[in-house]
């Protein structure tokens, strides 16, 4: 999955000076680190001394959080896997309060990145030829998706020379889950697809009315 920098690159001018929308961008990322590092009762923990206003309970998340994320299905955090998460569903999902609240318009901008990310960088596909061309099996593919786990920690650095205005949040710094490989050594991405995909994500704002409608003009581009 694209690192926490790119997903907050990725978003609209001026929308993360709205920290529930920018809580919204972390969540699906971040409840699932949490649930890994501290277990259920850790991550309701930790999830509930962040919120504000206008953010859920961690009771919305305790089913998903605990589901595996597996191709074919809607489940998990991300509505099914990370390279494919089902957008309708999730939006369906929503009350229609829901569909207008910073909070979830952030959570679908992060589903929304996750699925052009690895749509325009031919993830998926890159990574069935990388498996068509040497050892099959779990191990194998295992150390693939590791490699590619080593390109998006090399894209950290990358992204921060060029959006200078980003920062950490003090919850993605407090679990630690910004790592930086200094070399470009990429397996997997290519730098300018990378960039090019963010600048372009950039132009489309989360908060405006019709934001389905401009995913999918997105997902068609």
């Amino acid at each position: 999955m694209p690192g926490y920098l790119i997903h907050l690159a990725s978003c609209y001018p001026g929308s993360l000076s709205s920290q529930s929308f920018r809580l919204g961008v972390e969540a699906p990322d971040l409840l699932k680190g949490y649930y890994k590092r501290f277990g259920l009762e850790g991550a309701r923990s930790k999830w509930e001394s962040l919120r504000i206003p206008g953010i859920p309970r961690f009771d919305r998340f305790e089913k998903r959080v605990q589901q595996p994320e597996l191709k074919g299905s809607t489940d998990g955090l991300h509505f099914g896997p990370s390279s494919s998460p089902d957008l309708t569903a999730f939006w369906n999902s929503l009350s229609l309060p829901e569909q207008y609240s910073p909070f979830w318009r952030g959570y679908l901008w992060h589903l929304a990145t996750d699925k052009v990310f690895y749509k325009r960088l031919r993830i998926e596909e890159l990574l069935k030829k990388k498996m068509a061309t040497m050892q099959r099996g779990k191990k194998a593919y295992e150390k693939e998706v590791s490699q590619l786990h080593l390109d998006w920690d090399r894209t950290n650095s990358l992204v921060l020379s060029h959006y200078p205005h980003l920062f950490i949040p003090l919850e993605l710094q407090e679990l630690d889950v910004i790592h930086f490989v200094e070399d470009k050594n990429f397996r997997y991405i290519s730098e300018i697809i990378l960039l090019d995909t963010i600048d372009y994500l950039r132009k489309f704002d989360p908060l405006s009315d019709g934001i389905m409608n401009s995913i999918q003009f997105i997902l068609e581009g």
